[in-house]
């Protein structure tokens, strides 16, 4: 596409004259540019609410950080629901420079001459280390509402190093739903997109671990934040250490499954399942033929489940900070869980009734299946609801899947603590059950089995598809044991950890099903070729029976 071509694919803002922030921001072309931000943000790989239609887009304030570069606080109202708050960073690159790597909006003037193109700054190398220069010497830059603040941690010298030695930014062009830049190979800084007023819990929980010196996790080293008199804090970026690593757990776990598939034996007789359940299995040893067959992953999985128990036990460490004591999980506490669980399961219900026409063949028929099981899942929740639980609840993940945890080194390290991103911040920073994190991985586990044909050709593989799919199962439910049985032992006595069996099978069993509704939800929504993958689960957890 010739430039003329790929201006004309962007949104278009007409100025008079030449560009300037300052009388763009004061002047009439203000509603101008937000109604060409409305349309350009749709196109971004990291705004999360493309299902829904902008009714119109606020600048709630604009910070300027370099001459090229403004920092905007940008409230978007839709024709239903809540509205959103987005940190967008835009650099003005002139018609006459260098083409912009993320172009958003074209500029021209008025004879419809180009005058330079508004991108995203998190792209512009220039800007990234100007964010770095700000975390060497904090201070508050102001807007014409509230103020940005740059802060340090403790820990900001240790892993910046002299702020003499150069850490070239290079920014990361991953499909997430935030933006990323890593520094050298010493920090990276994560910036927020979708920002809420509050304290966000990636950071708090970071800043936290960092001050327990929690080795298994990275070190917050900042934080960017933006404020008005008077209100909470928007959290806009933080800055951490930077891990080096091979990639995130779940390619580290799909890999050893294309590799292990490749050299299975069509021959070899095939490792059973547990015979009393996943969880009951992690209180007795794994069959030596199950260690054999898979042989490498069960100890990863081991691994995995000890870094979470000593995630959870970390978390749980300062009985002083009320913030993140542990609290008794009382009866009111049981009432509510199991009356969101009850609601986001009608919810998730009432949904595949309304895709279900939509679906074909096997997926169909499984979700005929599932709808026959409604009452059976809100019964289980019921249940949960009248049993008493004498656990401690404590702050968790959130939102812990194989995807959160980096493969480094022979080790793992846990990243993202934001929590599930469509729950608010002040539910996301409510203490829960540990059983949640603990559930969240082994259904991550569960959806790993089911990608391994995937991952490795028809052809490349000796098993039959039968064989291929007692194989998978059987990994799953070992590697699930695994990491169930490492992260008891690694507990111990915690109060967190319910003090019997039948307790925890009962804690963990109900957080598998609100894990696999919510899957449910989220794969009807945007991914409809994944759907089969829950509804399996869901018919498992809840039994086979219409």
């Amino acid at each position: 596409m010739d430039d003329k071509a790929s201006r004309a694919a962007l949104p278009t803002l007409t100025i008079a004259g030449s560009w300037n922030w300052r009388s763009i921001l004061e002047g009439e072309s203000r509603p101008l540019l937000a109604s060409a931000m409305a349309e350009a943000i749709l196109k971004r790989r990291w705004f999360g609410a493309k299902t829904r239609t902008i009714k119109s887009l606020e600048i709630v304030d604009a910070v300027g950080m370099t001459p090229s570069v403004w920092l905007l606080v940008a409230k978007l109202e839709f024709t239903s629901g809540q509205h959103e708050v987005y940190h967008v960073p835009l650099a003005f690159a002139p018609a006459d420079g260098a083409a912009p790597t993320t172009p958003w909006i074209t500029v021209v003037d008025n004879d419809a001459q180009p005058v330079g193109t508004l991108c995203d700054a998190m792209d512009d190398v220039g800007y990234c280390r100007r964010l770095l220069e700000l975390f060497d010497e904090p201070q508050a830059l102001s807007g014409k509402h509230g103020q940005l603040l740059i802060s340090q941690t403790s820990a900001y010298g240790q892993l910046r190093g002299g702020a003499s030695e150069v850490l070239e930014p290079k920014p990361v062009r991953a499909e997430q739903s935030n933006s990323s830049v890593i520094y050298g190979q010493r920090l990276i800084l994560k910036a927020f997109r979708r920002v809420e007023m509050g304290m966000n819990p990636d950071f708090e929980i970071s800043e936290f671990l960092t001050r327990c010196r929690f080795p298994h996790s990275p070190l917050l080293a900042g934080a960017l934040t933006y404020q008005q008199e008077g209100q909470e804090p928007w959290a806009l970026a933080m800055l951490q250490a930077f891990v080096p690593n091979q990639g995130d757990a779940w390619s580290f776990t799909l890999d050893w499954l294309a590799g292990a598939l490749r050299g299975a034996d069509r021959d070899a007789p095939p490792a059973p399942l547990p015979s009393e359940g996943i969880l009951r299995a992690s209180e007795s040893s794994i069959p030596a033929i199950a260690r054999s067959t898979y042989e490498g992953f069960l100890g990863s999985a081991a691994l995995l489940g000890k870094r979470t128990a000593e995630m959870h036990l970390a978390l749980a460490s300062d009985t002083g900070d009320p913030d993140f004591a542990p609290e008794p999980f009382g009866d009111e506490d049981r009432r509510d869980a199991a009356a969101r669980m009850s609601q986001e399961a009608r919810a998730t219900f009432e949904l595949l009734r309304q895709h279900a026409p939509r679906l074909e063949g096997d997926v169909r028929a499984s979700a005929e299946r599932l709808l026959g099981r409604e009452a059976a899942a809100l019964e289980r929740f019921g249940h949960f609801d009248a049993a008493e639980l004498k656990v401690d609840k404590i702050r968790c993940h959130g939102d812990y899947h194989l995807g959160q945890v980096l493969a480094s080194d022979g080790d793992f390290v846990i990243i993202d603590y934001e929590g599930e991103p469509v729950r608010s911040i002040s539910e996301r920073r409510k203490k829960q059950l540990a059983a949640r994190d603990v559930a969240g991985m082994v259904r991550s586990l569960h959806y790993a089995s089911c990608s391994a044909s995937s991952v490795v050709p028809a052809d490349q593989v000796a098993l039959t598809p039968a064989q291929l799919d007692a194989w998978t199962r059987a990994w799953y439910a070992w590697s699930a044991v695994s990491f169930l049985s490492a992260y008891h032992d690694t507990v111990g006595k915690a109060s967190f950890l319910p003090d019997s069996m039948d307790a925890f099978e009962r804690a963990v069993g109900v957080c598998l099903l609100e894990k696999a509704l919510y899957e449910l939800r989220y794969e009807l929504n945007n991914r409809p070729d994944w759907v089969y993958l829950p509804l399996a689960a869901l018919i498992d957890l809840l039994g086979n029976d219409a």
